[in-house]
């Protein structure tokens, strides 16, 4: 399960929120909150466009997509 606060957290500090994440990705900002709650799933492709689009270094990536 994506880890939503360190996500949170990543935009923040960027200057950006959950909203703008959702529209670099193509989605609405209903859907992006589906995937930040579990509701749906986040596919592999979408961590590496997520990663790609806040420039997260490995260990950020490894803290909000795939920490246990």
């Amino acid at each position: 399960m994506i880890n939503s606060n360190a996500l949170k957290s990543v935009l923040i500090k960027s200057g950006h929120n959950i909203e703008w994440l959702a529209d670099q990705l193509g989605y609405t900002p209903a859907n992006m909150y589906k995937k930040l709650s579990g509701e749906t799933r986040i596919t592999l492709n979408e961590v590496v466009q997520m990663r790609d689009i806040l420039n997260l270094s490995d260990e950020q990536t490894k803290e909000i997509f795939f920490a246990a």
